[in-house]
């Protein structure tokens, strides 16, 4: 049928490559070495997602040719940091601690960018183009 393969198996039985045990409805296992576990190598010209990950057909993961990611939620990394968009299109950083180290880089063109809960500068701040830096005073926050 048009180069598709199906399988007899009801949506109740695992499949295992390289396992005898699959825990999962596909699971991938095998021994270190030096290939990857999971491989997707597209052709010259290909122009869709590498991969796309759904619930109820809505995408939630997603990778495109160029190694985009788009993901429907927030990113969690490995030690609680979290990345979301907001419902208002910001992007909210939120970390158990309050250093970043390396560069920060704020950019709008007619856009001003709001950090909550203050900024202690450890270094310089530098304008990089010829829009000046200004700063306000929130009501009620701390001077």
């Amino acid at each position: 049928d048009g180069g598709n393969l199906f399988s007899p198996f009801t949506a109740s039985v695992n499949l295992g490559l390289g396992t005898t045990t699959p825990l999962a409805r596909i699971a991938v296992g095998g021994t270190s070495g030096a290939h990857p576990m999971v491989l997707v190598d597209a052709r010259t010209g290909f122009a869709n997602n590498l991969m796309d990950l759904q619930v109820a057909s809505s995408s939630k993961f997603k990778v495109d040719t160029n190694g985009a990611l788009t993901v429907a939620s927030t990113i969690t990394l490995q030690n609680a940091e979290t990345i979301a968009n907001t419902t208002d299109n910001f992007i909210a950083i939120t970390a158990a601690t309050t250093t970043f180290s390396g560069a920060i880089t704020l950019d709008g063109a007619s856009a001003s960018s709001t950090v909550a809960g203050g900024v202690i500068v450890a270094g310089k701040i530098r304008n990089t183009n010829a829009n000046s830096i200004g700063w306000s005073v929130v009501a009620g926050a701390n001077a």
